[in-house]
């Protein structure tokens, strides 16, 4: 048992005093190393990425990629016919009802400060409900197309 007390002790005491040696030879080796410059340059390599989808995490479900790379068209002197700007009505989505027995979802709109209940693809006040999602609702009217988002209170 002192014999093993004596081994336990004096491996303790080598680790103590040994690494106190190794660790100035380790020293002189790192300032020599530290003082020594490389022979070679590093050229910087450029690069551009091209993401491919803007939106990773589907926040909305509109998403549009416009493509900047297209061909500038020639300007020709064309007179633009200005068309007056459409007067949308106020349009407020509150959401959608779903029955299990109906293929179409029962629609919650307000229009002009009145509330209406119409299914996808009625119309109401000229404006066509086109689709229902969760926070969005689909809207065409006199040939344009709008999203109203959800209105939370």
């Amino acid at each position: 048992m002192l014999a093993f007390l004596l081994l336990i002790w004096g491996g303790v005491i080598y680790k103590f005093f040994g690494k106190a040696k190794h660790n100035t030879a380790v020293n002189t080796v790192s300032n020599v190393v530290a003082h020594h410059k490389p022979k070679y340059t590093a050229n910087r390599d450029t690069f551009k990425l091209d993401i491919k989808n803007k939106n990773p995490f589907k926040t909305s479900r509109y998403y549009v990629e416009t493509n900047k790379n297209t061909p500038q068209k020639s300007k020709k002197s064309v007179k633009k016919t200005t068309a007056l700007p459409i007067k949308w009505p106020s349009i407020t989505y509150h959401g959608f009802v779903k029955s299990p027995n109906k293929s179409k979802m029962l629609i919650l709109v307000k229009v002009d400060q009145k509330v209406y209940r119409k299914r996808e693809k009625d119309v109401v006040k000229d404006i066509k409900l086109e689709k229902a999602y969760s926070d969005s609702l689909v809207v065409s009217f006199q040939k344009k197309t709008k999203t109203v988002k959800k209105y939370h209170e």
